[in-house]
């Protein structure tokens, strides 16, 4: 049996609110923009590209995949694509009771 490749377009929902979102390289968040339902992603991604690119930033990746890294003067970002709000806690309460020696 031949297996099948996926082909993940994760840029081709249109149908819900997504966030472009600037990382740096410890994961903290320092930009968020809400982007509206039935915007072009891939557009936006490759304006945002290039925009990045003019500020001198050198790109590492092509951003098919809503995200690329790109550096300057030793500083590394991870600008992103995301259809979750970044803003929005990543966990939810805990299942587990409270820890019986620090009460955590």
């Amino acid at each position: 049996m031949v297996r099948r490749r996926h082909d993940h377009k994760p840029l081709a929902d249109r149908n819900c609110p997504h966030w472009l979102t600037v990382s740096d390289m410890y994961g903290h968040l320092l930009e968020s923009e809400l982007i509206a339902s039935g915007t072009d992603l891939y557009d936006l991604i490759a304006r945002t590209m290039d925009r990045w690119s003019a500020e001198g930033w050198t790109i590492e990746d092509d951003g098919r995949y809503g995200s690329f890294f790109c550096t300057r003067d030793g500083i590394r970002r991870f600008v992103h694509i995301r259809p979750t709000d970044p803003e929005a806690p990543l966990i939810g309460p805990s299942w587990y009771e409270q820890c019986p020696t620090c009460g955590e």
